[in-house]
């Protein structure tokens, strides 16, 4: 005779005061043996996290009372190699333990309300970016792959081979071929227009444009000298000047620090050598800001911002398949980045002067930029502009990938919206403060998060991010700009943890492989010519910085076209060929073009 198991999942911690349901999961209703389980029903959560099984008891064994556990699962997708369909595989839910109940011999058994350690929100204050919650109770909700795990292995032991004979970097190699051209006015040009840190230009009312790093309200560790910084460029985008400001006083590295008058270097009136030092100056805080708030903040933690809401409530809507492969290893890459770049021996906090909460605030300073609406690439400044020139290419395929794939599933799309709208959310309920972020000299505002696009007011301040809908569902009126909405945030998600962060990433060693042209801090002021300024670094931190990039530029896994795990939409894969030499033409190898943020 048939009987029933019913229950309700939920979340393991509410939201704002109430328990948040675990809505659309599959979940199997199982008899524990001391072998093999015996699945006896399955089935998926309504919206409201109940499920409500019939069960056969005999399917437990004729002389078994069956001992009930209830399963979860999650999804990973991948696509047919022959056909190209995509194909939902049903995996685990890592970090739940299910509750054995013993010997149920009941009509209808109820196992009550589970509480389900499902992609919980680490509480707000412990992460200064929305983050996911690991600890002592909470294991990493999402493994890097085993081929991942591999490749890293592979990097270790070749870095540690070449660790006293390191290969050359970029910049090194083009030294070899004619020396002094890294040190040159035009390469400097060059690297903050599409180098590591592709730098946004400013408007200069009087000279053109400019580049400026700026440490006010920022706490230093008193040990490193990093100075406010600016360069500038004419029309033509030839570097006119380099801007030095010193804080100064016994405070000196205190947030808002009296400051020095500033020391204007010019390739004209300083000598060869204050000329050549101003601009290491500038590349040191090029390649630390563009370290915390380019790779760490704007690429690996915008990206987990929007992972954690979209494991934790996009299941049955199709548009999971276009956006969970390049969300694959995030959160396990950026728990390894803890310690590894923001740690206290990593190598941002020790070798620069930044402490953990400079850190933080510079990354959430340039975190309230990574909104999805109204993004779109940058303007192309010149024919040079090899960042500007591919990416713009890039988004194109982005595009047509995120149309096709659209109108392919715009039934699904449509049917599963509460989920959408449940995504939306929780993004904008965690999202960081917003502060305006427009000065007036912007030269384009493409990637700025303009005061005009929708930030809603929650929990007493403006969310820097948009929600993407309002809707529980979709009718005539406010379909056209629904699905609009979610288009754009796919082609932003994709975009940034393919495109942006292959770029920074990958060029990490282009520049910190080699310690003389920039390293993330010096030890004192190199203005000063009396001192050597090969001393500003110690050998300690020259080999940390050549390890640590080494690595990071170096582990090779991941690819979209190369597709290692079979996860990546056949459609993305074949627009992306078609744009090959383009992108070619632009010195990005489209073979190189990473598929998820796992580095």
């Amino acid at each position: 005779r048939s009987r029933t198991a019913k229950g309700r999942l939920v979340f393991e911690k509410k939201v704002n005061g109430e328990d948040k349901p675990v809505h659309n999961t599959v979940v199997r209703l199982v008899d524990d043996d001391l072998g093999p389980d015996t699945v006896l029903a399955k089935g998926v959560t309504g919206m409201d996290g109940t499920f409500c099984f019939t069960y056969d008891p005999k399917d437990a064994g004729s002389c078994d009372v069956p001992d009930l556990k209830v399963e979860i699962f999650g999804w990973e997708v991948r696509f047919n190699k022959k056909s190209g369909e995509a194909v939902e595989r049903e995996i685990p839910l890592r970090g739940y333990e299910a509750e054995v109940h013993a010997d149920v011999d009941v009509e209808t058994y109820d196992f009550g309300v589970i509480r389900v350690p499902c992609w919980e929100y680490a509480p707000a204050g412990e992460k200064f970016t929305p983050r996911v919650l690991i600890d002592a109770d909470h294991e990493l909700v999402q493994e890097q792959r085993t081929g991942r795990k591999l490749a890293g292995v592979k990097t270790g032991v070749e870095t540690a081979v070449q660790l006293f004979d390191p290969p050359l970097n970029k910049t090194r190699k083009i030294d070899e071929e004619c020396p002094g051209t890294s040190q040159s006015d035009e390469y400097l040009v060059e690297t903050m227009l599409s180098g590591f840190n592709p730098c946004l230009l400013r408007k200069d009312p009087d000279s053109g444009y400019f580049v400026d790093f700026s440490w006010k309200g920022i706490m230093q560790d008193g040990i490193h000298f990093a100075p406010d910084t600016k360069a500038s460029f004419d029309e033509d985008l030839n570097l006119t000047s380099i801007t030095v400001t010193k804080r100064r006083g016994y405070f000196a590295q205190a947030p808002h620090a009296k400051m020095y008058p500033p020391q204007v270097f010019t390739p004209t009136t300083s000598s060869a050598v204050e000329w050549d030092r101003a601009k290491r100056l500038w590349r040191v805080n090029y390649f630390l800001f563009g370290e915390v708030i380019t790779h760490l903040g704007n690429t690996h933690l915008n990206v987990e911002q929007y992972t954690v809401p979209i494991y934790r409530n996009i299941r049955l809507n199709p548009v999971k398949r276009i956006l969970l492969p390049h969300l694959q290893g995030t959160v396990a890459i950026n728990k390894d980045a803890d310690e590894v770049l923001t740690g206290g021996t990593g190598l941002v906090l020790s070798t620069s002067a930044c402490t953990a909460n400079s850190v933080a605030l510079m990354a959430r300073n340039g975190f309230v930029n990574a909104n999805w609406y109204g993004w779109r690439p940058r303007e192309v400044y010149c024919e040079k502009h090899r960042f500007a020139k591919a990416q713009k290419i890039y988004w194109e395929v982005v595009s047509e990938h995120v149309d096709r794939f659209f109108e392919e599933n715009i039934e699904g799309i449509g049917e599963h919206w509460a989920e959408v709208k449940l995504f939306s959310d929780e993004l904008v309920g965690n999202s960081l403060p917003y502060a305006p972020q427009e000065t007036g000299d912007e030269y384009d505002v493409n990637e700025v998060n303009l005061s005009s696009y929708p930030h809603p007011v929650i929990n007493g301040h403006q969310t820097a991010v948009s929600p993407v809908t309002t809707d529980e569902a979709l009718t005539e009126e406010n379909r056209a700009e629904n699905i609009e909405n979610l288009k754009q945030l796919c082609r932003y998600v994709i975009m940034v943890s393919t495109f942006r962060h292959s770029w920074v990433n990958d060029s990490q060693y282009d520049i910190g492989g080699d310690p003389d042209f920039a390293t993330l801090g010096l030890n004192f002021d190199i203005t000063d010519t009396t001192k050597d300024d090969a001393e500003a670094v110690t050998e300690d931190d020259k080999r940390k910085h050549i390890l640590t990039t080494y690595i990071l530029a170096s582990t090779k896994y991941g690819y979209i076209l190369k597709d290692e795990e079979h996860d990546m939409p056949p459609t993305l894969k074949k627009l992306l060929e078609g744009k090959r030499e383009a992108l070619a033409a632009c010195g990005v190898d489209a073979d190189q073009i990473r598929s998820c943020i796992n580095i």
